[in-house]
């Protein structure tokens, strides 16, 4: 089995695609976050790999572009500009070594999306995975999301500008080397994206994971002009017909 990274903005079916590889036998890290009520199946994102990616965001963040209201371990919540891109070496090289030399692996952190060009040169037979879903359903989750984990309530415009600088970052992040695949939540679900899950990573997947009576995700009306140009993008690398 291939290694793997899921990446992409929360609230955009990561967990689903995480969820179908749990039982393929790789190691997802340890103390893995459980079902909650806005992820009834569980998150499968380790707390070692959220606090490592914390520590590499905030090495590189100045106390002027952290925000105030959110606490230190929410990034995946932060407005990351595509100029504060984050590059190796790091302070936390040889922790990121430890991580990836515990083979076959498959972690899932929404934080990835902008620190993945610090994993990159550690990663050796590695699919990285990049999930997706219409910007709008993602980001009234994100508002929701916010609210239930941080009792923190951002506005649409915010939440749209995280979900515009998570995938700004996957998208340039398409220059470097290493094997892409990019799947819409729609394809999951119908099940057109798990058989490319399955042939890409080499894995025995679990078909029977995705249950798509557990989205509760509505459009909060129009989507910003941004997030339409990225979600065509994204669409596109997906091979996913809007």
């Amino acid at each position: 089995m291939k290694n793997c990274i899921i990446l992409g903005s929360a609230r955009s079916g990561t967990s689903m695609v995480a969820g179908i590889l749990s039982k393929s036998g790789y190691f997802m890290g340890d103390n893995l976050i459980g079902p909650n009520e806005l992820n009834q199946k569980g998150n499968l994102e380790s707390v070692d790999i959220n606090e490592l990616n914390n520590k590499i965001i905030h090495s590189h963040l100045t106390d002027g572009k952290i925000p105030k209201d959110l606490p230190m371990y929410a990034t995946w919540l932060y407005e990351i500009p595509l100029e504060l891109r984050i590059t190796p070496p790091t302070l936390f090289d040889n922790e990121i070594a430890g991580f990836t030399e515990q083979e076959p692996f498959c972690y899932k952190d929404p934080r990835f999306s902008y620190t993945l060009s610090a994993w990159e040169p550690y990663m050796q037979e590695t699919v990285r995975i990049g999930v997706f879903r219409e910007p709008d359903k993602s980001i009234d989750s994100l508002i929701r999301a916010s609210k239930y984990y941080h009792d923190v309530e951002i506005s649409k415009e915010r939440a749209s500008n995280v979900w515009a600088q998570m995938y700004s970052h996957i998208l340039d992040l398409l220059s470097c080397n290493g094997e892409w695949l990019f799947l819409h939540y729609n394809q999951i679900i119908s099940g057109d994206g798990i058989e490319r899950l399955r042939e890409i990573t080499d894995a025995n997947i679990d078909k029977n994971f995705p249950d798509s009576s557990l989205s509760k995700s509505i459009s909060i009306g129009a989507t910003p002009k941004k997030c339409k140009i990225i979600y065509q993008k994204l669409c596109a690398l997906a091979e996913f017909k809007i």
